[in-house]
């Protein structure tokens, strides 16, 4: 069976990253929440799917 990444993968990773970080709890679900929404779907390449950092930080620059 193939696993395959859901936007709860992109939430879960997105919060883990910023709360490394050491940011505010509110701010990492913040975060995670972002990437959760930039999901895109199944793409080409395994891992290609997932949303970047740059790509989150324009999600919340626009919101």
């Amino acid at each position: 069976m193939r696993k395959r990444r859901r936007a709860g993968d992109a939430f879960n990773g997105g919060f883990a990253a910023v709360l490394a970080e050491r940011c505010d709890p509110v701010e990492a679900a913040r975060f995670g929440c972002a990437g959760g929404r930039a999901f895109r779907g199944a793409r080409p390449r395994p891992g290609a799917s997932m949303p970047g950092r740059a790509e989150i930080d324009a999600l919340l620059d626009r919101s």
